[in-house]
Formats: C-alpha cells, structure tokens, sequence
C-alpha cells in the first residue's frame, strides 16, 4: 500500500470512530467509553477491510454478532459494514469477493429476523405504525436497511471489473506497441545487413581480387590487401552474427588479435601487458572485445599516425587503457556515438569509462570487474 491509500485508509477509519463517540446512540454511565470502544472496533474493521480484506470481513460481522448479543446499539455500524463491503468487492481477492457476496442474503435474514423479532424497539414501532400485517412493507423496509451492503459492494464490484479492463486494455496497447518496435527493429537489421553486408563484401571481393590481376604485386602491397580481405571477412561475419542476435564466445586471446590486426600505417604501437591474463566471463569478455575494438578505431580515426599505447592491467579486474597522439588539442570533438556505446557497456557492467584529453594526447580508460576470475 502506498502513503497515500494508508492516510485515505486511516481518515476513512478515524471517521468512523468520531462518528461513533459523538453521535452516537446516548446512555447510563459509561456509555462515553462505550461508544468510544466500539467506535475502535469498527475502525480497526475498516483498515483490516483494505490491508487484509478477509480479515476485515471477519472482524466487521463478528462485530455485528457480538453487538446483537449484547444488545448494544451502534450509530455508524452500517456506514463501517458499507465501507467494508465496498473495500472487500473492489481490492479483495476472489474468494473474498464471493464470500462478502453471499452473506449479504444472511445480512437481510438478520435485519428481518430483527424487525419482526417481539420485544425490540423496531419491532414495537412497526406494530404502531400498523405494519406487522404487512409483509411486503416488512420486506421492503428490510432491504432499505439492508442497502448500505448491496450498494456498496455493488460500487466495489463495478470499480474492480473497470480497473481490470484498463489493466487488460493498457497491456494489448504495450504488447502492441513491442510488436512494433520489434519489426521496426528487425527491419533496421536487415537494412544495415543490406548495406554493411554489401559494402563489406565488395571491400573483401576488391582486395582479393588483386591476385588475379596479371601484375607484380609488391610483397609489402599484398600484406596489406591480405590485411584488408581478413579484417573486411570478419567484419562481415560479427556484422551477421550482431544482427543475428548470436553474439561470439569472447577469450583474452581475442583482445591480442584486436591489437594484432591494427595496420602498421596506423602508428607506432607500442602494446603493454601489466599482470596475468584471467579467463573472463562470458558478458564481460563480450564488453571488453567491444570496448578495446572501438578504443582502437578512434585511435587510427583521429590519431596523427604517432605512437598508440595499449595497457591491458589484470591485476586488480581488467583495465584497458589506450592512449593516441592527436593533430590538436581534444582528440575526438565530442562524445560521439563511438563512445557514448563504449560508457553504457562499461556501466552496464559494473565498470568504470574514463576519458582524458590534453595537449596532443586523447587516453580512454576503461575497468571492468571480473567477478573472482582466477589466474589462467
């Protein structure tokens, strides 16, 4: 229950035991405390009637057994049986609901049972008022006082079949508005599948194309058209398997083939490894193939062709750390969609992203736990 239903709870409760105290019906010595008590009794009905509505239905009919017993007279009793009633129709669960259904019939017998039975005050007014050859007036003016049940159980019904339909109506809307940004999505997919795919493979079709050619083909030429075709190849395949929601076991040795297949015309690199490698689990070793991946690609696209510096520190977690001298003074101008994906995985998980920029130097500094990975 939220604050606000528990302060609407205790002043619906709180009312009713004002009401009971101060209207209600006067007595001997003692009637005060009386009224007073009872007044709490029928207030502790109504807030058990919205925390635990089957208890709430006990306690209130309880209450009304113990009352004709005793022979007291209650003020308020049917404005607490009508909150009650109402509270158990609309937040009770099923069998609450049928049951507080069911017994407003023996409500009814009761309230007959009373107005016929000799010796009460209601049975004497109705025989002066000549009503006791009446049946039909004794079964009316019955369910006149027995209304304050059927019309509010009746609300709390009618309340409850209308927040159930806005439940049902607002989950078909959800369900259709994933439905549809699941296709837009997969149409998104196909899209960059055409055009990546495409790309890449006249790429991959142009560089191992050259071999065929009826030329000399310096030894340091096809290096770097092998180069080309291997990287185009398995960019096509990650491209695919992106797509295709079927991400690649990742191992520490993958992060030595990132550093390996940057291009000798990229810079100087100078690769450092601090500590023992860790076997790294699943999704972490997936962020940190990423995350090296476009640390790397920013280093060849905005360095000036000068020394590139990798750290891969495992001694505490994994730290990837790469450092590229840039033409001014900020390296990339902002935090681009490169590295705005490199910051939510690392957030994602559980890591640290970190950028520095001075003069002539841009570092991206990224931790990621290992979870008690232990040394290979």
């Amino acid at each position: 229950m939220t604050r606000a239903t528990w302060a609407r709870t205790g002043l619906l409760a709180v009312g009713v035991v004002l009401a009971e105290w101060l209207v209600g019906a006067p007595g001997g010595a003692g009637a005060d405390g009386v009224r007073l008590a009872a007044g709490i009794a029928l207030g502790v009905a109504v807030v058990l009637a919205r925390v635990l509505p089957p208890a709430g239905l006990g306690a209130m009919f309880l209450l009304e057994a113990a009352v004709m017993v005793a022979g007291v007279t209650l003020t308020t009793d049917a404005l607490a049986m009508g909150i009650v009633m109402y509270l158990c129709a609309r937040h009770g669960g099923r069998a609450t609901l049928w049951a507080s259904g069911l017994l407003m019939p023996v409500a009814y017998v009761f309230t007959g049972a009373f107005l016929v039975n000799p010796g009460t005050e209601a049975a004497r007014r109705i025989d002066q008022a000549g009503l006791t050859a009446d049946p039909t007036a004794i079964v009316l003016l019955a369910l006149t006082i027995a209304s304050p049940l059927a019309l509010p159980w009746l609300l709390g019904v009618t309340l409850r079949w209308r927040a159930r339909a806005e439940r049902g109506r607002v989950a078909l809307m959800r369900a259709e508005v994933e439905a549809g940004t699941l296709e837009q999505q997969a149409q998104l997919a196909r899209d960059v599948h055409d055009v990546v795919g495409h790309s890449l493979a006249v790429i991959l079709a142009q560089a191992d194309s050259v071999r065929y050619l009826d030329v000399a083909t310096p030894p340091q030429v096809q290096g770097i058209l092998d180069t080309i075709a291997d990287s185009a190849r398995g960019s096509l395949t990650e491209v695919r398997q992106v797509l295709a929601a079927e991400a690649a076991p990742r191992a520490a040795s993958d992060l030595d083939d990132l550093i390996a297949a940057v291009p000798p015309g990229s810079g100087i690199l100078r690769d450092r490894v601090v500590g023992r490698p860790r076997p790294l689990p699943p999704d972490t070793a997936a962020v940190a193939h990423r995350v090296l991946q476009e640390m790397l690609t920013n280093a060849m696209k905005h360095g000036n062709g000068g020394v590139i510096e990798v750290v891969r520190d495992w001694r505490d977690g994994l730290r990837l750390m790469v450092t590229n001298e840039v033409a001014g003074s900020t390296g990339p101008a902002s935090d681009g969609m490169g590295l705005t994906s490199m910051r939510q995985r690392v957030t994602a998980a559980q890591g640290e992203l970190e950028l520095r920029r001075d003069a002539g130097r841009f570092a991206v500094d990224a931790w990621l736990p290992l979870h008690g990975g232990k040394p290979e």
